[in-house]
């Protein structure tokens, strides 16, 4: 790679969407509304349980342990499915164009036609989630990522693979 690449970065929706469902399904909230309902549903049961055993007959409520699994369900079914997308139609920063700059050290991302942007060095990549269309690079937290797109990246794809790889994927 030269010293220095310029590239333009867009982002597509169906780039968002992937990269967005990625880091759901590896989020802590998402590991935290698996446990809720989980833990939710057990002690309904043996809340249920009890009443019949305590009554001698099937309490009138026994269909509540089953609403919890579906109101989980459904929403992970909203923030998986439908999320990802509505985020992209509402979001108008992931319709912007960007001037992606690479260096050894660091990258810096810019929008078009602004002076300050993003610049971060790879060795404060903390995670990376990866699949055949981005790359999802996290740094002090969850909710500070950015989304790299391997479609802009071209000739430059050795390059960022090279320095993501040295850091612990998923």
């Amino acid at each position: 790679m030269n010293s220095n690449s310029f590239l333009k970065l867009d982002y597509e929706q169906d780039e968002v969407v992937s990269a967005q469902r990625m880091r759901f399904l590896h989020s802590s909230r998402f590991k935290l509304l698996a446990i809720l309902g989980v833990f939710g549903t057990i002690a309904l049961s043996l809340q249920q349980a009890w009443l019949w055993q305590k009554e001698g007959a099937l309490p009138v409520t026994w269909y509540t342990p089953i609403y919890l699994p579906l109101v989980f369900g459904g929403i992970f079914v909203a923030v998986y499915f439908f999320a990802p997308s509505v985020d992209f139609r509402v979001n108008s920063q992931w319709r912007n164009t960007f001037d992606l700059y690479l260096e050894n050290n660091v990258f810096r991302i810019t929008a078009i036609g602004k002076i300050q942007g993003i610049e971060k060095a790879w060795d404060k990549v903390k995670q990376v989630l990866e699949n055949d269309k981005v790359y999802v690079m996290f740094f002090d937290s969850e909710q500070e990522f950015i989304i790299m797109p391997k479609r802009v990246l071209k000739e430059q794809a050795g390059f960022v693979q090279d320095k993501l790889t040295r850091k612990a994927k998923i």
